[in-house]
């Protein structure tokens, strides 16, 4: 487990919250649960998608 997600969650900066990725269910209940495991996917492919690593 992350220390600092303890200390200081990474909600506010998160994609989701910040309206950037839409999803049909609110993920921050699971995303909690789960050591905040869907914020860092989502940052994950937020900067992945920026350097070109997305195919359309």
């Amino acid at each position: 487990m992350n220390l600092i997600y303890l200390i200081k969650p990474p909600c506010r900066k998160c994609p989701y919250t910040l309206g950037q990725v839409r999803t049909l269910k609110i993920p921050c209940p699971e995303c909690k649960a789960s050591n905040y495991s869907m914020y860092k996917r989502f940052v994950k492919n937020k900067f992945e998608g920026a350097r070109g690593g997305e195919s359309r």
